[in-house]
């Protein structure tokens, strides 16, 4: 439990770089003095370094890749682990959005024998499912971003304001019950925005290192979901509003 519970401090530290330690207590449900233990046996691994009033990541020990490919690697089980659970709300003969992104792309895994019609921003997962016959592939066009591998830009948002979405499957970059889902790209925040819009129910998919973060644009409250479909349980507070709210955490 303890080793598990370093390895998710460790991760979540890599993923955000620089993290204070009330929100790390506050992630992990953990104390102070629980948490000041667990730093201090990853500062002596080398991976992390202590910084006024919390943590960084030690970027002499990372190597640099292309953004995509890094992001694809960080938590893939996890990521696998929430495309799966995504595609068992998907039913044949619906229309679904997926977004760009590396967890919203571990959906084409599971779905390859559904008989649906599937409109996306995302380059990886058209070329995922392009030889399934069955599956009905609407692109949204628009300008490729070589960084996201995803299509932005007003004839991407003209596009889909023109069509009627069953399920749309959407990527977050923070979850706070303050700022809603947010997410740092502003073109992609725009397509988000429509893709939700036009949807009769809408499903976030993000692993546990996105709760209690705030990105740069907010683009929906956590309300207009349907569900969140996660890899852990998200801290006690996030449940409570959850249920309220008649949003289902689902993970």
């Amino acid at each position: 439990m303890k080793e598990e519970r370093i390895k998710y401090i460790e991760n979540y530290i890599s993923e955000h770089e620089l993290c204070s330690l009330d929100h790390l207590c506050d992630v992990f449900e953990i104390s102070k003095t629980t948490l000041r233990r667990d730093i201090n046996i990853l500062e002596k691994m080398g991976n992390i370094r202590k910084v006024y009033g919390g943590v960084a990541i030690n970027k002499s020990n990372q190597t640099s890749t292309v953004p995509f490919m890094q992001r694809e690697i960080n938590f893939h089980d996890e990521k696998i682990h929430i495309g799966k659970m995504a595609s068992t709300y998907i039913r044949d003969g619906e229309t679904i959005y997926v977004d760009s992104g590396t967890t919203t792309l571990q959906i084409s895994h599971y779905i390859k024998d559904k008989s649906i019609t599937i409109v996306t921003n995302n380059l990886n997962l058209i070329n995922e499912c392009v030889d399934c016959s069955n599956i009905n592939i609407i692109s949204v066009g628009g300008e490729l971003s070589r960084i996201t591998k995803s299509f932005t830009g007003d004839l991407a948002v003209n596009t889909l304001s023109s069509l009627n979405i069953s399920k749309s499957f959407i990527a977050a970059t923070g979850i706070s019950i303050e700022a809603g889902f947010s997410n740092s790209l502003p073109l992609e925040t725009a397509i988000k925005k429509v893709a939700i819009n036009k949807s009769k129910s809408v499903y976030v998919m993000a692993d546990h290192t996105k709760w209690g973060i705030v990105s740069l644009m907010t683009f929906a409250k956590l309300s207009a979901a349907t569900g969140i479909i996660t890899d852990l349980a998200p801290p006690r507070k996030y449940i409570e509003y959850c249920k309220t709210n008649n949003i289902q955490i689902i993970c």
